[in-house]
Parts: structure tokens; C-alpha cells; sequence
């Protein structure tokens, strides 16, 4: 069974992979013309995609750290 807290951090995870995935296409597409804050902000949007997904990735630790502390006291 997964909690509702091993959930939202697999959403976010998901989340932050497909804004760092559009963001990346967004750079990989964009010709010669555009302009710096055009770009500026496609990079901006590839790292906040990276930041969930390691924030996501820290929520989703802590919530298999919890589940084995509570293991070990009801073991």
C-alpha cells in the first residue's frame, strides 16, 4: 500500500521531471533569435524541475525512513 505521503512525492517527482523536460525542449528548439530573458527563463524552469525532483526524492526518503522506524518499534 502506498501512503498518501509516498504519492504526493512520487507526483512531484513526476511533475518536476516533465517541467525540466519541457524546459529542456524549450532550449533544444529555440533558434539563434531568441532573446536572453526568453532563455534565462527556460533555464530557470529546467532547475525549479530539477529542485522538486530532489525535494520529491527527500519527501519520498523520509517517508521509507519513518516506515522502517516504525517497524523497528512495533518489531
Amino acid at each position: 500500500m502506498i501512503s498518501s505521503l509516498s504519492q504526493s512525492a512520487v507526483t512531484g517527482i513526476q511533475r518536476g521531471l516533465q517541467q525540466a523536460t519541457n524546459a529542456a525542449s524549450n532550449i533544444a528548439t529555440a533558434n539563434r533569435d531568441i532573446s536572453l530573458p526568453d532563455l534565462a527563463d527556460f533555464i530557470v524552469d529546467l532547475k525549479l524541475g530539477q529542485k522538486q525532483v530532489e525535494a520529491s526524492a527527500k519527501v519520498l526518503q523520509t517517508d521509507d525512513q519513518l516506515r522502517g522506524s516504525l517497524l523497528d518499534i512495533l518489531a
